[in-house]
């Protein structure tokens, strides 16, 4: 991703890239923790999930859904239910 007003260039794989950028081309300061928080989705599930389809579940409840299957129950409630909702706040807003 490349700020072309600041001339600031940031390394990430447009699979984590925040909407945003992906709309309109540009760089605001939630697009880092967004691809941070997207990533981190993405490993404790094993698989990419979009957003804002993550958030859908974790409303639901249906954490184990968000985890990887091959964690089987190495980890505890409280961790998975905190670790998810470290990432989904660092969702941008967009």
């Amino acid at each position: 991703m490349k700020n072309s007003h600041e001339g600031k260039i940031y390394s990430t794989n447009l699979a984590f890239a925040p909407p945003e950028y992906l709309r309109l081309g540009t760089v605001i300061p939630e697009s880092v923790p967004f691809s941070f928080g997207t990533l981190l989705l993405d490993l404790m599930s094993g698989r990419h999930i979009p957003p804002n389809h993550a958030l859908d579940l974790f409303r639901g409840k249906n954490y184990l859904v968000l985890m990887d299957s091959a964690l089987d129950g190495q980890f505890s409630d409280e961790g998975r239910t905190e670790l998810i909702h470290i990432a989904l706040c660092l969702k941008s807003d967009t």
